[in-house]
């Protein structure tokens, strides 16, 4: 919250109300012409600052100079700090000593911390002297258990750090930082505190490692600033091998909060480390984030192709470990997108033997959610459930948050497809709660564009279209292009059911365009039938439709049930037109062209 200045009327209240406070005589005088003329001498060298102001009625009050002196002869510290300082500088040494040393703990301060990094004192006389400082409104209690003292102002916090020479910050920051590493055990260790005192320490050994075990904990619990921030601070420091972890956990973060540019310049960076260092698990790794970078992209067979050459240094070296994570990114991904579906599901099998051989539920769970998303775009729905669920199952017994958020998407969908609406609901809104507070912002488009289906579905037009604006404002921040097609497809299914079939069509050659650059079959079949449904020429809307099967035939895949119902929709319409024999005839042509020329037509016929 922040406040602006003061107006004079309130400044002079103010105050009037501290004097009363502090027991000063002149508040006893408030026509007197000499107590307004200095109020007003107080008000005008705070200048509204509401702190300032009272930090220098406290000053006055403490050197009695309210009373003694007149306006003219007031002797009004030039600034905040100076007067800060200058309330610093009239405690005795060791009390001062006391409130320099604990600025370099914080704002908020345990008095055995405090008594650790103080030579030859004891905490009771510690305790003591910060009554005093208490007393002059310089410190305040701030718990009991353990004993705790804050600062009584921001400000007052930072005057007094920066009072201390750069030398002896080092110093104290040193100690601190070994006192608060003794005092807990290696699984309690505050990671982010001693990550901020070894990094402003003379120990450079422990603060290379406390930044890189506080950036591998925070990217751990989803606090992605937090990473970027410690792996940022800790890259100049480090080389070899930790450079080479570092950028990979640069990427990787910057990754799943949509930094792309940024995240292929750590990982590429990473890549070209390990190959010059020799380091083949480093560079299979830098393989795989690449290609997990451009599959969130949309970039398919980009994608595709780095995970291949990583499967390959894999298999070359042995590593099975990383050799699974790629399985489940080629097979669970790249080529599940690319409808190459068979090879997919070999994959992720080969993924979940190797999983469940070194009982690695992660993994498992993943590959049998990879699993499920191959079944269900086969139409196996059952099958697809039950994968589903057991992945679920395992993925709550470990704790995998954005696992159980995708797990829960997923049977949302099952849910929503068997017309179950309620448990769709329910489950959409589960997994978006969850995916909202790691910051998936990948995933909370997915599921937003979920919801936007569910309003569609009850005819409430208006709030389907806005949550598809914003599925697909995201999708475009990210430069999913994958994302972009659902969303516009989505949305030129609103405007068609509202007869808007001009807008609808706009959008269905957009999505089109978007799904052809990627190489996903699947949507630009979407988008095509979409097509027809809103062309009013039969043979253009035949020609169209036939696509979509042939495209769908292809894939080897079913269509969801509501874009399923628009084909039998459009295929009557045209076959009553051009006759059940006309609409052979246009299959078989259909058979004869490519991916490419079937879009081409689609989005700029």
């Amino acid at each position: 919250l922040l406040l602006g200045p003061l107006r004079q009327h309130e400044a002079e209240v103010l105050v009037w109300e501290r004097l009363r406070a502090c027991g000063a005589t002149v508040a006893a005088s408030p026509s007197d012409p000499t107590v307004i003329d200095v109020i007003a001498s107080l008000v005008e060298r705070s200048e509204g600052n509401p702190f300032y102001l009272d930090e220098l009625v406290t000053d006055l009050v403490d050197r009695g100079g309210l009373d003694s002196t007149a306006p003219a002869d007031l002797e009004l510290p030039d600034t905040l700090h100076s007067l800060i300082l200058g309330r610093l500088y009239r405690l005795d040494e060791e009390q001062q000593a006391d409130l320099k040393v604990a600025s370099v703990i914080g704002r908020s301060f345990r008095t055995g911390w405090l008594t650790a990094c103080l030579d030859g004192r004891e905490e009771h006389e510690v305790v003591a002297d910060l009554e005093v400082t208490s007393a002059a409104q310089l410190t305040v209690l701030d718990v009991r258990e353990p004993l705790s003292y804050r600062f009584s102002h921001t400000i007052t916090h930072e005057v007094t750090y920066q009072s201390l020479p750069f030398d002896l910050k080092r110093s104290l920051h040193t100690r601190l930082a070994r006192h608060v590493e003794s005092v807990f055990d290696d699984a309690e260790r505050p990671l982010g505190l001693l990550a901020f005192h070894y990094d402003l320490s003379e120990d450079e050994e422990k603060r290379r490692e406390y930044l890189w075990l506080a950036g591998r904990a925070a990217q751990h619990d989803f606090a992605h600033d937090a990473a970027i921030d410690y792996y940022t601070r800790l890259l100049p420091l480090v080389e070899g091998e930790r450079r080479l972890d570092t950028y990979l956990g640069l990427g990787e973060v910057r990754t799943f909060t949509g930094d792309y540019t940024d995240a292929e310049e750590n990982l590429r960076a990473a890549l070209t480390l390990a190959l010059q260092l020799g380091l083949l698990k480093g560079a299979a790794t830098s393989q795989r984030l690449l290609g997990e970078l451009l599959e969130r992209t949309g970039d398919h067979a980009g994608a595709k192709e780095w995970l291949e050459g990583c499967v390959a240094t894999c298999r070359g070296i042995g590593d099975t470990t990383e050799l699974v994570l790629t399985l489940l990114a080629l097979g669970g991904n790249a080529l599940w997108h690319l409808g190459e579906y068979d090879e997919a599901r070999k994959l992720l099998g080969e993924a979940l033997e190797l999983a469940q051989a070194a009982n690695d539920g992660r993994s498992t769970a993943r590959a049998m959610h990879g699993l499920g998303n191959i079944a269900l775009y086969r139409g196996e729905t059952d099958a697809a459930r039950v994968l589903y669920e057991q992945s679920l199952g395992i993925r709550r017994s470990i704790g995998d948050e954005l696992g159980v958020a995708n797990s829960l998407n997923n049977l949302g969908i099952i849910a929503a497809n068997g017309g179950d609406a309620v448990r769709a609901e329910d489950l959409f809104r589960q997994s978006l709660a969850t995916r909202r507070r790691l910051g998936d912002v990948a995933g909370v488009a997915v599921v937003i564009n979920n919801l936007g289906y569910m309003a569609a579905e009850r005819g409430e037009h208006d709030q389907a279209r806005r949550l598809f604006h914003q599925s697909l404002d995201l999708r475009r921040q990210l430069g999913n292009r994958l994302g972009m097609a659902v969303s516009l497809n989505n949305l030129g299914d609103v405007a068609r059911r509202e007869s808007d079939l001009a807008q609808a069509m706009d959008l269905y050659r957009q999505s089109l365009k978007l799904a052809h650059e990627i190489g996903n079959r699947r949507e630009a079949a979407s988008a095509l039938i979409g097509l027809a449904a809103v062309t009013h020429d039969p043979q253009r809307a035949a020609r169209l439709a036939t696509y979509a099967e042939s495209l769908m035939g292809y894939l080897g895949a079913a269509l969801d049930q509501d874009v399923r119902e628009l084909l039998a929709e459009v295929v009557n319409r045209v076959e009553a037109a051009l006759g059940g024999e006309g609409l052979v005839a246009l299959r078989k042509a259909a058979e004869e062209l490519t991916f490419e020329q079937m879009a081409r037509e689609g989005y700029e016929g």
